[in-house]
């Protein structure tokens, strides 16, 4: 009875749900239920890595996963909203970056950065969601140009140099349109939520 306790503490987010304003409650479990989704997507991942050949990049999906459930703590316990949205999504573009680092654009890991703007829109509001938008952005700029450049990374296959600028391109106008929908999505409801 006590983990189910506790972990009901957690996805509340330290709020009696009773006596809380439906809002913060709603931003509170928002962002639970986006930790809480870590460790499935996690497992999935590296097991698909040991078929695909990047288990070198297990070690660190482990620890950011570990590193995501801090937020749960910081916004139950010391009531830090901002900081508990934003280590999860820090932790996941490190880990994607690091992946970055094996690979550049060639293989898919620069799709994880597809969704991680929208998710910070949802979980740490319209600032945060700019924000993380043009940080992967350029994320996928500095590593296609690394790789136009003719960088070798290490478990890269062969990629053209314009190939790897217009991955970049394409990628950042899905980044866009994402984010874009996301921001949208996150007015109307904030609108909805004062009336």
């Amino acid at each position: 009875m006590f983990l189910i306790n506790h972990l009901k503490f957690l996805w509340n987010g330290g709020l009696p749900p009773a006596s809380t304003d439906p809002v913060r409650l709603r931003e509170r479990r928002t962002l639970s239920t986006t930790i809480f989704s870590v460790p499935p997507v996690a497992i999935g991942l590296i097991i698909s890595n040991y078929y695909t050949g990047g288990e070198r990049d297990n070690v660190y999906i482990a620890i950011a996963t570990v590193v995501v459930f801090l937020g749960l703590y910081l916004q139950a316990y010391f009531n830090q909203q901002l900081l508990a949205s934003q280590i999860p999504l820090a932790a996941y573009w490190v880990v994607t970056c690091l992946a970055m680092t094996s690979v550049g654009v060639w293989a898919n890991t620069w799709a994880w950065l597809l969704c991680l703007p929208a998710i910070g829109f949802l979980v740490a509001g319209r600032i945060a969601g700019v924000v993380w938008t043009v940080i992967c952005i350029l994320m996928l700029w500095v590593f296609a140009y690394m790789q136009y450049s003719g960088y070798e990374f290490p478990f890269s296959g062969p990629m053209e140099g314009e190939r790897a600028l217009t991955l970049a391109f394409e990628a950042s106008l899905v980044v866009l349109m994402l984010s874009s929908a996301a921001s949208v999505f996150r007015n109307a409801q904030t609108t909805a939520e004062k009336n």
